[in-house]
């Protein structure tokens, strides 16, 4: 699996189980990888790609998916 994969992976599973996105930091964590900077050129990329929107602070949202209270 591609790292930006995991990535966005790690982000589904986290906003399905906290209603909320995950920080840069907690991305770092759950999938591994070091650099900040390197998630946040994951999150860039994924961005560009048209999987999630990014506002390049804290808010991200995936394409396709809903989360939160009903």
């Amino acid at each position: 699996m591609r790292t930006r994969d995991r990535v966005l992976r790690f982000i589904v599973d986290y906003m399905e189980q906290n209603q909320y996105s995950p920080s840069i930091r907690d991305i770092c964590e759950g999938t591994g990888l070091r650099s900040t900077s390197t998630v946040y050129t994951h999150l860039v990329n994924l961005h560009t790609d048209g999987k999630i929107q990014f506002d390049g602070v804290r808010r991200i949202k995936v394409e396709g998916y809903r989360f939160g209270k009903i």
